[in-house]
C-alpha cells in the first residue's frame, strides 16, 4: 500500500472515530448528569444580609430571591445578579409580619408571597414588597387548622398545599385560604405518614409527599389517593434518611421529582415514577457539601437553590458553567459545628462564605415598605390567643389589622430553648446525623403547646 493510500486510511479512521464520539455524546441521558457549578452566598449572623439557619428558598418573576431566615425570625431578599440585600422584614412574635421560626415559603401564580410561619402554625400572604394581606391557619386538629408544618406548595391552579406536620397529613385550601379537602393520617403503610415535612403537585395534579419519618417518598393523584411510593431507611444509593423538601422540574413533556434528604445532606433527582437519574452531595462546609439542607427551589432552566440550613448559606447549583461575573472574596466564618472526626471536611466545618450585604453592621437594611404596623405582641401570651382560633380561618381573617409591615433590624435577643434550629443540629452531631425519631404518635396537645416536642 502506497503513502497515499495509508494517509486516506487514517483519515477515514479519524473521521469516523470523532463521528462515533459525538453520537455517543448525543445518545447520553443527560439527566443524570450532576450540578458542575456551585455557588455560595451567605455568612453566618443576625446582621442585616446575614443568615441564620434559613430553611426557605425561592424566586420572583423577576429573580430576587427570597429567604426564609428561620433563626433571625425575617425574610430577606437578595438581588440575584450582585447577591446583595435589598431589604427584609420580621422580627419575632405573632403578630401580622412577625414570625416564629418561619420555615418555608412560595410565590402563587400572581406574585403573593406565602410564608410558613411553623411555630405561629398558620401560613401569611404578603404582597412581594412585604405589604401583609392575610393569614391561613391556626392551631388545632380540626380541617384547616395545623400543627407544626413544614412544607408548602402552590399549584399551577394556585391551590395551596401544606404538609401538616404534626397532624401527619396533607391540607389543600384555595389562594384565598378556603379548605378544600385533607389525607393521611399516622402509620407506616401506604397512604399513611410519619411527620411528613415537604410536599410538591406536578402539571397533572398528582401530589408527591416526602414522608420524612417513614424514609420514604409518597405519590397521590390529585383527589389524594395512593399511588405508588419509593425509598427505604438508609444511606446508600436510592434510600432516604429524612427526606424533608420536594420540588418538581418540567422538562420536555417530562417531569422530573428533586428530593432533599435532610440527615444524608444529598439532593436526589427522579421521574415522577421512583426511578433515580441522579444524587450528589455529601456533608461539609465546601461549595458541593451540605449540612442539613432545607427547601428546594428549581428555576425554568433546572438551576436549583438550596437552603444550606447548617452551613447559613444559600447555595446555586447548575448543569452548566455559570457566568465569572460574582465575585466570592475569601472570608472565613468559624463554623465549629461538627464533632464527627472521620475526614477533614467533617472535622471543621470553618467555610470560605461570602457576605453579600451592602449595608453596614450597625445599620438596618433599606427601607422598601413604609412602617405602618400593629404593636408588638406579648409573645409570652401569643399561645393563647391562637388556640380559639376557628377552623376554616378566611385569609382576610385580619383585615382590621391589615397594613404595612416593618422593615425591622434583627432582634438581639438570644433565640430560647424551644426547639431552634441551633439545638436541633447539635443533636443531629451527636446522633451523626443518620437517625430520625419520630414519635410513635403525634405528641400534641393544644392544651398546653409548650410540651411539643419536635
Amino acid at each position: 500500500m502506497d503513502t497515499k493510500n495509508i494517509i486516506t486510511v487514517i483519515i477515514i479512521i479519524l473521521v469516523v472515530g470523532v463521528v462515533g464520539f459525538f453520537c455517543l455524546k448525543m445518545g447520553e441521558d443527560k439527566d443524570t448528569r450532576t450540578p458542575s457549578s456551585y455557588r455560595p452566598f451567605g455568612v453566618s449572623g443576625t446582621n442585616p444580609g446575614q443568615m441564620k439557619a434559613p430553611m426557605g428558598v425561592a424566586l420572583d418573576s423577576s429573580g430576587n430571591i427570597y429567604v426564609a431566615d428561620t433563626g433571625n425570625n425575617r425574610v430577606q431578599v437578595y438581588d440575584s445578579k450582585t447577591l446583595k440585600l435589598n431589604y427584609s422584614w420580621g422580627e419575632v412574635g405573632s403578630d401580622v409580619g412577625q414570625f416564629d421560626k418561619p420555615s418555608a415559603l412560595i410565590f402563587s401564580k400572581d406574585g403573593e408571597l406565602f410564608v410558613l410561619d411553623r411555630q405561629n402554625n398558620r401560613i401569611q400572604r404578603f404582597a412581594s414588597d412585604g405589604k401583609f394581606i392575610g393569614e391561613i391557619g391556626s392551631l388545632g386538629q380540626e380541617t384547616g387548622q395545623l400543627a407544626y408544618p413544614k412544607g408548602i406548595f402552590i399549584d399551577k391552579d394556585n391551590f395551596l398545599y401544606v404538609a401538616d406536620t404534626e397532624n401527619n397529613r396533607i391540607q389543600k385550601f384555595t389562594h384565598d385560604g378556603n379548605f378544600v379537602f385533607t389525607f393521611g393520617e399516622f402509620g407506616t403503610g401506604s397512604g399513611f405518614f410519619n411527620h411528613p415535612e415537604g410536599v410538591a403537585v406536578d402539571s397533572v395534579g398528582n401530589i408527591y409527599v416526602a414522608d420524612t419519618g417513614n424514609s420514604r417518598i409518597q405519590k397521590f393523584n390529585a383527589e389524594g389517593q395512593f399511588i405508588t411510593l419509593w425509598g427505604i431507611k438508609g444511606t446508600a444509593r436510592g434510600e432516604f434518611m429524612t427526606p424533608s423538601a420536594i420540588d418538581v422540574y418540567f422538562k420536555e413533556e417530562q417531569e422530573f421529582i428533586y428530593v432533599v434528604d435532610s440527615s444524608n445532606c444529598t439532593v436526589s433527582k427522579y421521574t415522577s415514577g421512583g426511578e433515580q437519574k441522579s444524587v450528589w452531595g455529601s456533608k461539609g462546609s465546601a461549595d458541593n457539601q451540605l449540612y442539613a439542607p432545607g427547601s428546594i427551589f428549581i428555576t425554568k432552566d433546572e438551576d436549583i437553590y438550596l437552603a444550606d440550613s447548617g452551613n447559613d448559606r444559600i447555595v446555586k447549583m447548575s448543569y452548566w458553567n455559570m457566568p465569572e461575573n460574582i465575585k466570592l472574596p475569601d472570608n472565613t466564618v468559624d463554623k465549629t459545628k461538627s464533632n464527627d472526626k472521620k475526614s477533614e471536611d467533617e472535622n471543621s466545618l470553618n467555610s470560605t462564605l461570602t457576605p453579600q450585604v451592602d449595608v453596614k453592621p450597625d445599620e438596618q437594611p433599606p427601607e422598601k415598605v413604609e412602617v405602618k404596623s400593629k404593636s408588638v405582641k406579648d409573645t409570652d401570651k401569643k399561645v393563647e390567643t391562637k388556640k380559639t382560633t376557628s377552623a376554616n380561618k378566611p385569609a382576610n381573617a385580619n383585615n382590621n389589622n391589615k397594613g404595612n409591615t416593618n422593615v425591622v433590624p434583627v432582634p438581639s435577643a438570644p433565640i430560647k430553648n424551644d426547639g431552634s434550629f441551633e439545638d436541633d443540629f447539635d443533636d443531629e452531631e451527636e446522633n451523626n446525623s443518620n437517625s430520625f425519631s419520630a414519635p410513635s404518635k403525634p405528641k400534641f396537645n393544644p392544651k398546653n403547646q409548650e410540651s411539643v416536642n419536635f
